[in-house]
């Protein structure tokens, strides 16, 4: 996984990249798992396949309000996808 958008281990991506890319912990490129909890433009969803948790932020919500794992509310924010090609 790249540590651009890891913060104490949390995996934290855009909707749209979640949408067009899937999973970003295992790289399956349908969406697969369950949301956990969803708060105000974010959710936790748990993959279906690896059972690893990470955080998707509408597009537009720059900041998470929710704590995840050792972050709190306003600490985490979205990287890029690794399958996002079109961000360098």
């Amino acid at each position: 996984m790249a540590e651009a958008f890891k913060k104490s281990s949390v995996v934290v991506i855009t909707e749209s990249d979640f949408d067009k890319f899937g999973c970003p912990v295992c790289l399956v490129d349908h969406k697969t798992g369950s949301t956990l909890i969803s708060l105000r433009g974010a959710m936790v969803v748990m993959c279906g396949r690896s059972r690893e948790r990470y955080l998707v932020l509408a597009d537009g919500v720059s900041v998470s309000p929710i704590g995840f794992g050792d972050s709190q509310p306003g600490e985490l924010s979205p990287g890029v996808h690794p399958k996002n090609k079109s961000v360098s």
